[in-house]
């Protein structure tokens, strides 16, 4: 049997899940203290021998927590619950067998939200229902099925519909900006296309 290498593009599918450390730049609180889930699916396309595009549909936690500290008489407390749902579009290129780079653009609909301060809730939060971010991550291959995935997902416009007291400049506007990092585990589920290789 003779073996060809195949041009045909490859599609796969699968899903994700992981956790996120997340803080909100701008809130004057700082620091990586709100943790959350990550959870979706996504489709893969292959082209070439090192770069592939994804798509992915995924739920994500995102926010800012300040807790008090009482032994430095700190008694304020501040919470913000954001939960998205996000459509990336990333380009992969595989640096190694082992190991792949991938960034770009992504769009998330706000889908629940929860702020309180001390311990009082916000009734009216001026939230945008709709936030655009940038995706930086690795990709740690470990088996054909299996990828730990390491990612920073960083706001790129306000987070609210207007400034506040202690917004920060981010490319062309004041605001408040989610920054995230993600450690997640991909599950390759599906084969949508053929083999690189076939007879």
């Amino acid at each position: 049997m003779i073996f060809v290498e195949s041009k045909a593009q490859q599609f796969h599918g699968g899903a994700m899940v992981g956790l996120v450390a997340s803080t909100v730049t701008g809130d004057s609180y700082g620091g990586w203290n709100k943790a959350g889930l990550f959870a979706g699916g996504y489709v893969n396309l292959e082209f070439g021998r090192r770069s592939a595009f994804q798509m992915e549909l995924e739920y994500i936690q995102k926010g800012s927590r300040k807790n008090p500290d009482h032994s430095k008489n700190d008694y304020d407390s501040y919470l913000l619950r954001l939960g998205y749902m996000e459509l990336p579009v990333l380009y992969q290129f595989k640096i190694k067998d082992w190991l792949s780079i991938e960034t770009g653009p992504s769009i998330g609909f706000l889908f629940h939200y929860y702020e309180e301060v001390n311990e009082q809730e916000e009734q009216y939060p001026d939230l945008c229902k709709v936030t655009y971010s940038w995706n930086i991550g690795l990709n740690f291959i470990i088996t054909d099925r299996i990828l730990i995935n390491f990612r920073s997902n960083n706001s790129l416009v306000n987070i609210r519909n207007s400034t506040k007291s202690g917004d920060v400049s981010r490319f062309w506007a004041y605001g408040e900006y989610n920054d995230i990092f993600i450690l997640s585990v991909f599950c390759r589920l599906t084969k949508l296309g053929k083999d690189r290789s076939e007879k």
